[in-house]
């Protein structure tokens, strides 16, 4: 970094890209969303644009995190950002991984749990579960991709920029997951509640370990637990 409580051009316009500017577009995305789903419902005549196949949106979603991972790296070697600082990856960090994922699990058990049966038939994840053998192998690339890209950029580089920015670790920590929950608006508000609490798992897990590395492992798991086996599980498919 250039020093305490500074950083350059591309520090900052790194945090106005995932904290500000993916934030609003996830928002606007959500919003048109809502409207067309509106439409559909009260006006069965009306004509929508063609729907983008499921293939169609992994592949726009591997394009965003390519970005993503290239803009967050290319920040963090500008500001001197460490991304992979070595650690002892021991039975500790092991330990820790597996209760974090559990930890997420539960929070995505309860987030289902507390949805109405008219909620969850709305759920807009609804539209981009895998069901075919093709698009679970593309699901399974999509979530690696979002596990790098997104750890990466928000657990690592951002939080980084911003405690440098703010002075505060603690305040980084929340404006990164606020800032990673708004990205995943099209989830509906109680879903964006609930991407937050598993920002902060995932933060607390990069804290606990001194790497970034078992974030990445328990957020791949978890997409790809949530796509193939959940999904599954609570007819969502």
């Amino acid at each position: 970094m250039s020093g305490p409580g500074t950083f350059g051009a591309a520090g900052f316009a790194f945090l106005v890209f995932a904290g500000v500017l993916l934030p609003v577009v996830a928002s606007v995305f959500a919003l048109g969303e809502r409207r067309r789903a509106s439409s559909r419902s009260t006006d069965e005549s009306c004509v929508d644009a063609p729907v983008p196949s499921r293939l169609q949106l992994y592949a726009q979603a591997l394009f965003t995190h390519l970005v993503l991972l290239l803009v967050a790296v290319a920040a963090a070697r500008a500001e001197r950002v460490p991304l992979f600082a070595s650690a002892d990856v021991g039975w500790r960090g092991v330990l820790a991984a597996a209760l974090t994922l559990a930890g997420v699990l539960a929070v995505g058990e309860l987030s289902w749990r507390s949805r109405s049966s008219a909620e969850r038939e709305r759920l807009w994840v609804r539209r981009i579960l895998p069901r075919t053998n093709a698009e679970r192998r593309m699901w399974i690339a999509v979530s690696a991709g979002a596990a790098i890209a997104e750890e990466v950029a928000y657990r690592g580089v951002f939080v980084a920029l911003a405690t440098s920015a703010t002075g505060s670790l603690p305040a980084a920590v929340i404006a990164s997951a606020a800032a990673f929950a708004a990205v995943h608006a099209p989830q509906g508000l109680a879903g964006v509640g609930y991407v937050l609490l598993i920002a902060l798992l995932h933060q607390a897990l990069v804290l606990a370990t001194g790497t970034l590395l078992f974030a990445i492992v328990v957020h791949f798991a978890y997409d790809v637990l949530a796509g193939l086996w959940l999904a599954r599980r609570h007819g969502l498919v």
